[in-house]
């Protein structure tokens, strides 16, 4: 994610190397390499400074404690990065640890090119460093040491400041933007399922239930995507394509919410199977083969939907999908706050 490289650049990276690997190592494909890396769950950060009076800034999952005593952190950086020297350079820095309503920040910092820090809120920190608002949390550091590390740095620095906020964090994995839920200890190890027993006094609350719910609903989604034989990541590509036929990649990554890496690898996996092609213009065209896949994925989820609602009317169920409508398009301000 601390590439700073937008979409095109990614695809024509790709394109360009293929299954090349770095020579005097292990032949593996970097991009199922980056996949499986992606597996481990991390916060998203923007890690900022300044340099030569400039505000510079770039979107970061690469960060990690590393000790108490003395307070020092870390995080990786690119060699390629267009703000490489800029940091390698910079005696101060901050990470911002983003909320979960920060995804157009991380997006933003994301990319190369125009100014970042446009339309974007900040304080000064130490060194004159941005220091984001309405973040998670921020560290104000100092650089401690810079290691070489294969195409990146390791960048570890000394906490000078730091500062907190009870805003729930932005999660990245496996290429997506995640919300960090608490997950009830629904099922132990046996089956059996009596923490969720009907006379929990918990269940009084809706937003309790809904919960728990969901995270019944992703496992058996997850159920599903299996016996069909497509991740998660290619199921959004293969159906958002089909569903806005004659558009290029960069027109549908905001559709599929995922990062361009995430985006760029589902697009070459799809290709190679055959779902997917490319046309000379830059478009992505679902093939017959692909478009019996869309097919035959929403008749598996139009399948789990009549099982999981089985015994409601068709009028329950209008108005359950009306209610969580509501509940998603509701304002953000909480009970006794003015609008």
């Amino acid at each position: 994610m601390a590439d700073g490289r937008d979409v095109t650049d990614v695809v024509d990276v790709v394109e360009s190397k293929g299954e090349a690997a770095c020579q005097g190592m292990v032949k593996f494909d970097p991009l199922q390499l980056r996949r499986v890396f992606g597996k481990f769950a991390t916060g998203v950060t923007v890690v900022t400074t300044e340099s030569n009076g400039r505000s510079v800034g770039i979107t970061c999952n690469s960060f990690s404690s590393v000790s108490l005593e003395p307070p020092l952190l870390l995080w990786s950086l690119r060699k390629a990065n267009l703000s490489y020297d800029d940091f390698v350079n910079a005696k101060h820095f901050a990470v911002n640890i983003l909320a979960s309503d920060q995804i157009d920040i991380s997006s933003k910092f994301a990319k190369s090119g125009a100014d970042k820090f446009a339309g974007i809120k900040f304080d000064r920190g130490l060194g004159n460093v941005p220091l984001l608002r309405d973040t998670t949390a921020t560290f104000e550091c100092k650089v401690d040491v810079i290691h070489e590390a294969g195409d990146h740095v390791v960048i570890i620095g000394r906490v000078m400041a730091f500062a907190s906020s009870d805003r729930a964090p932005l999660i990245f994995s496996d290429g997506r933007y995640v919300d960090a839920i608490e997950r009830p200890p629904l099922r132990t190890s046996d089956g059996d399922q009596s923490a969720a027993v009907p006379e929990d006094p918990l269940h009084q609350f809706v937003s309790v239930l809904l919960l728990r719910a969901f995270h019944s609903v992703i496992e058996l989604l997850s159920e599903a995507r299996s016996e069909i034989g497509v991740t998660i990541n290619e199921s959004r590509l293969l159906t958002v394509a089909d569903a806005y036929p004659g558009s290029g990649l960069d027109e549908l990554l905001p559709r599929t919410y995922l990062a361009s890496s995430a985006i760029v690898d589902a697009l070459r996996t799809l290709r190679q199977r055959g779902y997917l092609v490319v046309d000379p213009a830059g478009k992505i065209v679902v093939t017959d083969l692909g478009q019996q896949k869309v097919r035959a994925y929403n008749t598996r989820f139009k399948d789990l939907e009549n099982y999981l609602f089985r015994s409601l009317a068709p009028d329950q169920i209008e108005a359950f999908r009306k209610v969580l409508l509501s509940i998603m398009k509701s304002a953000p301000s909480r009970p006794g706050t003015s609008h």
